[in-house]
C-alpha cells in the first residue's frame, strides 16, 4: 500500500498508476526470465524457451551395409530459427535443406516441425566410412560427432554348393550370416517355390534360427530324406541376398557317387592304400620269380 500511495502522488492520477504498474511488471519479466501468477489450480510458472539442445540418444553411431543406404540424424531441441549443416573433415555437405556436396548421394532430409535432421548417403561405399558431424548455427556453433560403420555382410551354406546325402538318412544344412549392419530377424529356407517351415507335403523338416555375437545361424534339418527332396534350396535372409545349395538324394546302391563340393570323385580310404600295396608286392614277387627263373635258362644253356 506504501508503494501504491507513493507511485500516487507522484503520479498524481489513477491512469498514471495503472501505467506504472504495467511497465513495472514488464520489467520484472524482462529480468526475472519469468511471471508467477496465481490460478484455481495452484501456482503456474511460465518460462522462456532455453536454447538448442542436441538429444545424444538419438543422435548415435550407424552401421550401414556396403552398397545400401545409410540415415545419419540429430535430433534438436528448440532450435527456433536456426538450422543444422551436416558436414566431414572440412567439408560442408548440406545446410538446412540445401545439398553442397558434389556428390549426389548425400542429401538432406528434414519435414517442418520435426526435430530431427538428417544426412542420407544412397549407395553406401567403403570410402564413406569415418566421422561426421552435424552443426546448429548458433553463435558460437554447437556440433557432434557421429560416426558411420560399413560392413560387408556374407552368406553361406556351408558345404555348399552341392550336397549329397543317402535316401533314408538326415541331412542338416546350415546358413552362417556374417557381417551384416543388423541381426536378420527372419532367415527363410525355400525348396521348389514353397516356404519349407510351411509345406504341408513335407512333414519331416525343421527350421531353428540362432543370433549369436557377430553372425547368425540358420539350421535347416531333413529328416528321412526322399528322392523328392533333392533339388535347389534357398537360404534367405531379411534384407540380404539369398544363397543357395543343390541338395542330390542318392540310392544305397549307389555309394561311388558320395561326394562334396570340391572333389571330383570318391575320396581314397584305408583300404584302398592296402589294396594298392598288395598289389605292388605281389607284382614284384612276380618279377623276381621271372627273374630267377630266366637266372636258371641261361645257366642251363652255358653248361651245355
Amino acid at each position: 500500500m506504501a508503494t501504491v500511495s507513493a507511485m500516487q502522488a507522484i503520479c498524481g492520477s489513477t491512469s498514471c498508476l495503472l501505467v506504472s504498474w504495467f511497465v513495472v511488471m514488464a520489467g520484472l519479466t524482462m529480468c526475472g526470465g519469468s511471471v508467477s501468477s496465481r490460478s484455481t489450480g495452484g501456482l503456474s510458472r511460465t518460462r522462456l524457451p532455453a536454447g538448442p539442445q542436441l538429444l545424444l540418444q538419438h543422435s548415435r553411431n550407424v552401421t550401414a551395409r556396403l552398397n545400401g543406404t545409410a540415415i545419419l540424424n540429430c535430433r534438436v531441441r528448440h532450435i527456433g530459427g536456426r538450422q543444422v549443416s551436416w558436414g566431414r573433415g572440412f567439408e560442408v555437405l548440406t545446410g538446412g535443406l540445401t545439398r553442397f556436396a558434389d556428390d549426389r548421394r548425400f542429401q538432406p532430409l528434414h519435414q517442418e516441425y520435426s526435430e530431427d535432421w538428417g544426412l542420407r548417403i544412397l549407395s553406401v561405399r567403403r570410402a564413406d566410412a569415418g566421422w561426421y558431424f552435424c552443426q546448429v548455427s548458433t553463435s558460437p556453433p554447437v556440433s557432434h560427432y557421429l560416426h558411420l560403420t560399413v560392413v560387408e555382410p556374407r552368406v553361406e551354406i556351408v558345404g555348399g554348393p552341392d550336397l549329397y546325402i543317402n535316401r533314408g538318412s538326415s541331412a542338416n544344412l546350415t546358413c552362417i550370416i556374417r557381417d551384416a549392419h543388423k541381426k536378420p530377424e527372419n532367415v527363410r529356407w525355400t525348396h521348389d517355390n514353397k516356404l519349407v517351415q510351411f509345406d504341408q507335403a513335407r512333414a519331416g523338416v525343421r527350421v531353428r534360427t540362432v543370433h549369436e555375437m557377430n553372425h547368425t545361424v540358420s539350421y535347416f534339418l531333413i529328416v528321412r530324406a526322399l528322392p523328392s527332396d533333392s533339388g535347389e534350396y534357398f537360404c534367405d535372409p531379411d534384407g540380404l541376398e539369398q544363397v543357395k545349395v543343390i541338395v542330390h538324394v542318392l540310392n544305397d546302391d549307389h555309394p561311388a557317387a558320395m561326394q562334396t563340393s570340391g572333389h571330383s570323385g570318391p575320396a581314397a580310404g584305408p583300404g584302398s592304400a592296402l589294396r594298392l600295396l598288395t598289389c605292388l608286392l605281389l607284382t614284384l614277387m612276380w618279377g623276381l620269380a621271372a627273374l630267377a627263373r630266366h637266372t636258371q635258362t641261361q645257366g642251363g644253356t652255358n653248361k651245355q
